[in-house]
């Protein structure tokens, strides 16, 4: 049987779980609805900002294009030069030396143009891409920015500040009137404990 000072600390604790119960409640709530609106912040930035992003997007592709195409003619004149190459009729020609040295020579400076080229689309779309995922991140930060400036993240602040305060206080004062020692608090049961205390104070 409780004593009347074991009964009070029983039915304080009791309390303390009742608020730490609509804490969390309130602030798993809050917690869905700015998760909503966190997509709504981020979407309407994203639409304010598509057209400029639309157009990196598109160089880029442009660029993927351009690289292929240019592949796509080395190997043209890849084939071409080897065709020339073993072509019986150039090989019977005096002259075939000198235009193999000729073709060989301009294939290797079209190789190299073109190669510089590639090169050059390739560092562009690198330069893209870290703009994309410069933007992508300026984008998070100006939302989670916008989020923060809400009441509703003001409330959900204290809300976590008052779930925080109440754990820490049931951690200290609920092996006291259970009996247990390093006990765990599970805020998903409170339900448990509250009836396992009530049991208590009734007998």
């Amino acid at each position: 049987m409780c004593d009347r000072a074991m009964k009070d600390r029983i039915e304080f604790v009791i309390r303390l779980l009742y608020e730490l119960k609509s804490t969390v409640s309130s602030f798993e709530q809050l917690n869905s609805t700015i998760g909503k609106h966190s997509g709504d912040f981020y979407s309407n930035l994203l639409n304010k900002s598509r057209c400029e992003v639309q157009q990196e997007i598109e160089k880029y592709k442009t660029n993927v294009k351009k690289i292929t195409s240019l592949n796509h003619e080395i190997t043209t004149r890849i084939n071409e030069w080897y065709n020339f190459s073993k072509n019986p009729v150039y090989l019977k020609q005096i002259s075939y030396p000198l235009k193999f040295f000729i073709e060989k020579r301009k294939l290797k400076i079209f190789i190299k143009h073109i190669n510089l080229e590639v090169s050059e689309l390739a560092i562009e779309n690198r330069f893209i891409r870290e703009r994309l995922t410069n933007w992508e991140h300026g984008l998070e930060s100006k939302a989670v920015q916008l989020i923060n400036e809400e009441e509703e993240h003001k409330h959900y602040i204290q809300l976590l500040r008052k779930k925080d305060e109440l754990v820490t206080e049931l951690g200290y004062l609920l092996p006291t009137v259970l009996d247990k020692q390093n006990m765990e608090l599970d805020i998903h049961n409170l339900d448990y404990l509250i009836e396992e205390l009530a049991k208590k104070t009734a007998a």
